[in-house]
């Protein structure tokens, strides 16, 4: 669920505030593309490893304004991929943050991240088999989806780059083909590796 300062980026985006009587989206998606999301990861992860940093840390190592919207958007998206939580005002990796930035099991948690986004897992579940259309008739079907208006054209272009980076365009760029990954498990039992 998205939270109340996560709620603020969309503001600070899209210029709107609570009076305004603007158009919101009413599905989860990030302004900012996965790798964007994995550099934070991989931010915290270079400098505190599994432990904690403070907005003023991460900023000053992602070299940003801890209080700019910039800052906040990367924050936001990380969170939205799952790669990131809020520890009592800290950021700390996930569980899946700690494997994105794992070279053994990036690929895996890239795709797992990728569907973690509301709008991503919708599209991804109603495009399953299928072709996917143009763009004029992509966003007309993500606005259906809950994306904002004169959201549309961006969440399609983040949603595209996205599923480039987590693998979901292997197979073509007009179809979303989940990417094969090895089962972990499978990995445990002994087998040559």
């Amino acid at each position: 669920m998205i939270g109340q300062s996560e709620a603020s980026v969309e503001d600070v985006e899209d210029g709107a505030d609570d009076g305004s009587g603007k158009q919101r989206s009413t599905i989860g998606f990030p302004y900012m593309n996965l790798d964007d999301a994995v550099a934070v990861a991989h931010a915290i992860h270079n400098n505190v490893g599994p432990g904690e940093c403070d907005d003023d840390q991460l900023a000053a190592w992602l070299k940003l304004s801890p209080k700019s919207s910039g800052y906040r958007t990367r924050v936001y998206t990380t969170r939205m991929f799952g790669l990131i939580e809020d520890k009592n005002g800290s950021h700390a990796l996930t569980a899946l943050g700690r494997s994105i930035v794992d070279a053994n099991q990036a690929r895996s948690a890239r795709v797992t991240a990728f569907l973690r986004v509301p709008l991503y897992k919708s599209v991804f579940d109603r495009y399953r088999g299928t072709t996917i259309p143009p763009a004029a008739a992509f966003e007309k079907d993500i606005v259906s989806l809950g994306v904002a208006e004169k959201q549309k054209g961006r969440a399609r272009q983040v949603f595209e780059k996205s599923a480039e980076q987590a693998g979901f365009f292997e197979q073509g760029r007009d179809r979303l083909v989940k990417p094969g990954v090895p089962d972990p498990k499978e990995g445990s039992g002994g087998s040559e590796g």
